[in-house]
């Protein structure tokens, strides 16, 4: 009589072994698709609202801008706009806050000092030392060595502004009254904040066109209203928390944007090497955050994007 073949208790915990190693492996797979569609989704809505905060900057450039002189001097055409926002968020208040926008662009000029400090008035960073005057300029040893001589000495302004007080001038107003030269330069607040003096002096000696410090970035203008508890009640349990985002994605971000004069800028020098900044074309770039603490001092934005715009 002949014994019917089969399989062994061992054979079939071998294979279950293997069945299962390969049920893992498929498994462990999920969350890093799902991982990686939620960055897709975050990059695309990122994108979405860089690109619409670009078009809002570029219509303010063009239907809100003011150029003007300080002091008489026609070697230096300065210039600002009104830039309409949803507001900034306010720690002291835990609410969004919004600045009037003045109804005419040139109301800031003609009112003195007062105006200068309104969260809408973005001011260009004209460069109006004496070095960038059209009869003396920048030298260098071409004329491209001059050129990034200028935009490495050119000053860098975020917005929203955060630290006012730094500008320079007893008692003057964020965007030193509207005066370039006393206006805090924020490119050196890394330099400022950074405790290790080795990686400041390493960086220095790296820097150049088209690289920057990270910036510091201490309030952000808002997307919309704020959802009610999402941005200050840590206590949120997950599901609560999704369920606010799901309401509406765009409330979870915010923005802010820097401006320098562009390394492209035109030259008004009459020389060959001497460069002097015209002053008409300035590098913009975008910082989009998610979730962002008023608190934090060197936030990480999820995405940025630059741009470059004539006024």
């Amino acid at each position: 009589m002949h014994k019917r073949a089969g399989f062994t208790i061992m054979e079939i915990l071998i294979s279950i072994s293997i069945l299962l190693v390969g049920i893992v492996g498929v498994i462990s797979l999920f969350p890093v698709a799902i991982n990686v569609g939620g960055e897709a989704v975050t990059d695309s809505l990122s994108a979405n609202l860089a690109r619409s905060v670009e078009e809002a900057i570029r219509a303010s450039m063009k239907h809100r801008l003011v150029t003007y002189t300080r002091g008489g001097d026609r070697r230096f055409l300065l210039g600002y706009f009104i830039y309409d926002h949803d507001g900034i968020y306010s720690p002291k208040y835990e609410e969004i806050t919004k600045d009037p926008v003045p109804a005419d662009p040139r109301d800031v000029k003609r009112t003195g000092a007062s105006l200068w400090g309104l969260d809408c008035v973005i001011l260009l960073p004209c460069d109006t030392s004496p070095q960038a005057s059209p009869d003396r300029g920048y030298t260098g040893a071409s004329a491209a060595d001059a050129r990034r001589k200028a935009y490495l000495a050119s000053k860098v302004f975020v917005y929203p502004e955060g630290d006012p007080e730094e500008s320079k001038g007893a008692g003057a107003p964020a965007n030193g009254a509207g005066d370039p030269r006393r206006a805090d330069d924020d490119k050196d607040d890394y330099e400022l904040d950074h405790s290790n003096e080795a990686v400041v002096k390493q960086m220095r000696e790296k820097l150049l066109p088209g690289e920057e410090w990270p910036l510091r970035v201490t309030k952000t203008y808002r997307f919309g209203p704020k959802v009610l508890g999402l941005d200050t009640d840590r206590t949120l349990s997950p599901a609560q928390r999704r369920k606010l985002e799901d309401e509406d994605p765009y409330r979870l971000y915010s923005y802010a944007f820097s401006i320098r004069r562009a390394y492209e800028d035109g030259d008004l020098a009459t020389h060959v090497r001497p460069y002097a900044p015209a002053n008409d074309l300035f590098e913009f770039k975008v910082m989009i955050f998610r979730g962002f603490l008023p608190e934090t001092r060197q936030a990480h934005p999820i995405y940025t994007t630059s741009f470059l715009a004539s006024r």
